[in-house]
């Protein structure tokens, strides 16, 4: 089209004067992006629960619950349902004790991945499936060697045992996992915040740790139950970590209190709770907290956006009055002068959105704003989209707003 060629030619003609419109452009979008992550990070933990914790039930950690889901139907009263995690421990060879999550847990919530993805279950490969952190070295598709450890005893003649060692392993002693998938070293887990609980926090954080406080040793293993299966079974590993029972609503708080003591006694060391009410009530607090403390922020964007590019485009459509005079003169509509506006808009926010791209890279490149947790996501692009249209659609109403209140005799006189 004829009106793009042009447009194409002025902003290559006068690129030095779009500069600063540019920059301005994409830095609004850089900080739109920066303040919409904020927000979505902290509902990204909440809301892969928040419609079990609207119900009556209890989150709790356990470090060695000899129930399994099962058992907590069976011996608890109105439990609805059921979301445990658990560890195998007897492995060898550089396995920090796998978390195995139920399904229900894994697929409501997974860390977000640096490639590969989770699997739930995978009937047709014979090995399970695993996420494995970053550092660890492995990448998709590699597989984990590693044997589950065996003893050697040595008895008296009155059979009682004297002695015991690990076993040395023969090689069909080992066996292998899959990596499916791998997560970043910062990334957060299902498992008890204990600094969280410490400081008497009642939101989501208190069931979300960092996977680096789980890198005593080796590398994290993270799993789902179909997939554990493929070698073990519930009976061969302990309920580990966080928990979710959701209980019939209106139940009574005797029964509630009950149940409790049900976990209680099969735990081998203390049970920390929280009532689904409050981890609810006060997750959402916090959520809406961080809308409400960004809100001035955003508000303080819009503003600055309107302002900037109602006064640029204001001076750019003035100025380029003698062109467009000269294009009327030629025999071309008012409405096709819109047009080349209307692509030139186009054109700088194109180059603006390219360039708030490379600040991304550089961003993630030299590890700047680290404080920050920043990332780009549909919801991200659908705010920049939003101020892109929004930019355009500027431009081009008050380009209309010059065009049409100038005659073109006039334009001829003075130009």
């Amino acid at each position: 089209m004829i009106q793009l060629r042009l447009a194409l030619r002025e902003c290559k003609k006068e690129w030095m004067k779009h500069i600063p419109m540019i920059l301005q452009m994409a830095c609004i979008l850089f900080l739109t992006i920066v303040s919409v992550s904020t927000v979505i990070y902290r509902f990204s933990y909440f809301i892969p629960f928040s419609d079990l914790w609207e119900h009556d039930g209890v989150v709790f950690y356990a470090d060695a619950l000899h129930i399994g889901e099962k058992e907590i139907y069976e011996k608890m009263e109105g439990v609805k349902d059921v979301a445990l995690s658990y560890r195998y421990a007897d492995l060898a060879l550089d396995i920090e004790k796998p978390l195995i999550y139920s399904d229900k847990l894994l697929e409501r919530y997974t860390p977000q991945l640096v490639s590969g993805k989770a699997v739930i279950s995978n009937p047709e490969d014979p090995l399970p499936n695993v996420l494995v952190n970053e550092s660890s070295g492995f990448r998709v598709g590699d597989q984990i060697r590693f044997y589950q450890i065996q003893y050697e005893y040595e008895w008296d003649d009155e059979g009682n045992i004297v002695d015991c060692w690990e076993k040395e392993p023969t090689e069909s002693d080992y066996q292998y996992l899959r990596v499916s998938g791998v997560y970043p070293d910062n990334a957060k887990l299902l498992l008890l915040n204990g600094g969280a609980v410490d400081s008497e926090l009642e939101d989501y954080r208190t069931v979300y740790n960092d996977i680096s406080s789980l890198q005593a040793a080796g590398f994290t293993v993270v799993m789902s139950e179909s997939e554990a299966q493929k070698y073990w079974t519930g009976d061969q590993y302990t309920v580990f970590g966080v928990g979710m029972i959701v209980y019939e609503d209106g139940m009574d708080s005797s029964v509630q209190r009950s149940n409790l003591e049900i976990l209680k006694k099969n735990n081998t060391g203390p049970v920390w709770y929280i009532g689904n009410e409050e981890l609810y009530a006060d997750s959402h607090a916090y959520c809406f907290q961080q809308v409400y403390t960004m809100m001035p922020f955003i508000i303080g964007i819009l503003v600055l956006f309107f302002l900037s590019m109602i006064s640029v485009n204001s001076v750019s459509a003035v100025r380029k009055l003698r062109t467009y005079t000269i294009y009327r003169v030629c025999g071309m509509s008012w409405g096709k002068c819109l047009h080349i506006a209307a692509y030139k808009a186009l054109l700088t926010s194109l180059i603006a959105c390219i360039l708030c791209g490379i600040l991304m890279l550089v961003k993630d490149r030299f590890h700047l704003l680290s404080n920050f947790l920043v990332s780009f996501g549909w919801m991200q692009g659908l705010f920049c989209l939003l101020f892109l249209l929004l930019n355009m659609g500027i431009a081009t109403v008050i380009s209309a707003v010059v065009l049409r209140h100038a005659q073109i005799n006039q334009l001829l006189h003075e130009n």
